[in-house]
């Protein structure tokens, strides 16, 4: 464990580097994050928790014939926002002033989703929570918890 001294050491050192240390953080758990996005987005859930919207008899019958991911699209069911897959595999992440995350997409349809669907952006209340005390936070612990380590 060490002397007071050392602890005192370690200590100031885990506050020296926190803002180092949770961007590490972060960035070890930027596939989670963007997964818990892609998964609330498949599942038609925005970020009230709530579904955002369900496909029309029109794309029913638009899509008519259509398979694979996404598909079918049925006419009450919650959208998926997956056509070709592209949304999905754009979404990245932007950390702001070491205090926030900034979801964002660079697929061509993104503004205008955004602009039609301005729910989708950003996890639901269960999705944040999710993250930060599921895995942020034990992200958090291990890149910190690395200056107390002998």
């Amino acid at each position: 464990m060490g002397t007071i001294k050392d602890m005192l050491k370690r200590a100031t050192a885990a506050r020296n580097n926190f803002d180092s240390d949770l961007k590490l953080a972060v960035q070890l758990v930027s596939d989670d994050l963007i997964r818990l996005k892609q998964d609330e987005l498949f599942e038609g859930i925005g970020n009230d928790g709530n579904i955002i919207g369900v496909y029309s008899r029109g794309t029913e019958s638009m899509t008519k014939g259509l398979t694979g991911v996404g598909y079918p699209k049925r006419a009450g069911d919650p959208f998926n926002f997956y056509a070709e897959g592209n949304l999905f595999k754009s979404w990245k992440y932007i950390f702001k002033d070491n205090s926030s995350l900034e979801l964002v997409a660079s697929d061509a349809k993104y503004d205008e989703l955004k602009r039609r669907y301005p729910k989708m952006v950003g996890l639901s209340t269960e999705g944040q929570m999710e993250f930060n005390y599921n895995l942020l936070l034990n992200a958090i612990r291990g890149t910190t918890g690395r200056h107390f380590l002998p």
